[in-house]
């Protein structure tokens, strides 16, 4: 009888190390590389760079017209989440006002987010974002220090002159360039 238990204990001994062996080496076996993907790597570099140029298209695909006294601003839209929620807002009239002699700050009736969109960003000249925590649009027409509380949705390709001259609060019409 006791020589029957461990013949028993020993099968499923057996049974359970042959199963998490067999567990271990599929598992192992969907993360290892294959020998063709070992011995080429540029295909994952070039699907990078491809994914890198498809959003830098996307972004040159959609433009936004700022209207301010008949005078048209463009602004070439990034490839995020934000920038597409406010694609979803427009058209739409707001206005704007100089902020820190930099950026022209303006508030839409629905407050911007940026969920779903990378922050953090370090404006340049031109660069449109958005300042998550009023959940306003900066438009700069001076470079200013990185912050994490920016959302870059974009960047003026044309204009901008019209925006840093504005002394005072001014109109502007925002709507997507046809």
């Amino acid at each position: 009888m006791m020589s029957a238990r461990r013949f028993t204990m020993k099968k499923l001994l057996a049974s359970t190390a042959l199963a998490v062996t067999l567990l271990m080496s599929g598992c192992a076996g969907a993360d290892a590389p294959d020998s063709k993907a070992a011995q080429n790597p540029a295909p994952k570099v070039q699907s990078a760079q491809n994914k890198t140029q498809q959003s830098q298209s996307a972004a040159q695909g959609t433009k936004l017209k700022l209207q301010v006294d008949g005078k048209n601003i463009i602004v070439v839209l990034a490839d995020n989440a934000a920038a597409k929620r406010l694609i979803d807002m427009l058209p739409a009239g707001i206005n704007l006002n100089d902020f820190n002699h930099t950026e022209k700050i303006g508030y839409f009736k629905n407050k911007l987010t940026g969920d779903g969109a990378p922050r953090g960003h370090a404006p340049k000249a031109g660069d449109v974002c958005v300042y998550v925590p009023w959940g306003n649009i900066s438009v700069f027409y001076k470079d200013f220090r990185y912050t994490d509380d920016l959302i870059y949705l974009g960047h003026v390709e044309q204009g901008l002159d019209i925006l840093s001259t504005q002394q005072s609060d001014f109109k502007v019409n925002f709507s997507i360039e046809h």
